[in-house]
């Protein structure tokens, strides 16, 4: 009886608390800190799930990659759980991001002589030792983790402030997960990482597959191989390329918006050789 009494209150009597909330402005919720994203979702809200989808080689890590990195930098603790790639993977596309260099250049730096790209890679480098500490990669490709044995790792840090959480990809997740989660079924998987999120008061990517025959589709159908990803999803985004554009143009489309307006598309332009997004014009 007292777990049930601790559940239900009067509306009287949670309104200070749900005031006194609002006041800690370190869990109001984190900005992606790209404008035109922000400006229809207005923030990462605490204990949310947010699933970017789209077809293969679309842009989704590095997106990701560039939200996570931008949270780091404004002071916010984020765990990239890296499930499609390891560590090296990830490093090497933040830096290519970082410095502008790219990643065959960086692959092959001991052979460069050139003073200039030496010089950007180092400030790409003391940039990541400034901020560096608040992106924590967790590899959960060389050595798969339960979303418990997750939980746990995350709660050592002890964050004050609200924390980000990038699963890349919720697919290869469910596919690792070394208990399954309910019936080995990805939607189980699913209602455990938005059950995580809860637990943390986190704010959750989930990058997700999109099937190619679903690529111009603006449906949550489009989701590949799971319902239970749309239902559980706070805000649902497809990632897509605009018809017929040579500019690199893409197209954010926000399918569903638990908290603002959906239906909604947004432009960005991409350039897949340094894997960073910029405002379009």
């Amino acid at each position: 009886m007292a777990g049930n009494n601790n559940r239900m209150i009067s509306l009287k009597d949670y309104l200070p608390e749900y005031l006194e909330d609002l006041e800690k402005k370190d869990n109001n919720g984190i900005l992606t800190h790209i404008p035109s994203i922000d400006n229809v979702l207005e923030c990462l809200f605490p204990n949310s799930l947010i699933t970017i989808g789209g077809i293969p080689s679309s842009g989704k890590t590095s997106l990701c990659l560039q939200i996570a990195w931008n949270v780091a930098m404004h002071g916010n603790k984020v765990f990239w759980i890296g499930v499609e790639h390891g560590k090296a993977f990830y490093c090497s596309r933040l830096l290519e991001q970082i410095s502008g260099i790219t990643g065959k250049v960086i692959r092959h730096i001991a052979e460069i002589s050139d003073k200039k790209v030496r010089k950007d890679l180092l400030d790409a480098s003391d940039r990541i030792s400034e901020f560096g500490d608040n992106l924590i990669l967790v590899d959960a490709n060389s050595a798969p983790l339960s979303i418990e044995q997750m939980k746990e790792q995350i709660s050592e840090f002890g964050e004050d402030k609200q924390i980000l959480i990038i699963i890349d990809s919720i697919q290869a997740l469910s596919f690792y997960l070394p208990d399954k989660c309910s019936e080995n079924s990805i939607d189980g998987v699913v209602r455990a990482v938005s059950q995580l999120a809860g637990s943390l008061n986190a704010s959750i990517i989930c990058i997700s597959r999109k099937s190619k025959s679903e690529a111009s589709s603006t449906s949550l159908a489009g989701l590949s191989y799971t319902y239970g990803l749309s239902f559980d999803s706070n805000v649902v985004m497809f990632l897509q390329t605009k018809k017929k554009s040579e500019s690199g143009e893409v197209e954010l489309f926000i399918a569903k918006n638990l908290r603002g307006p959906a239906q909604v598309f947004i432009k960005l332009h991409f350039d897949p050789e340094m894997g960073t997004f910029k405002e379009s014009n």
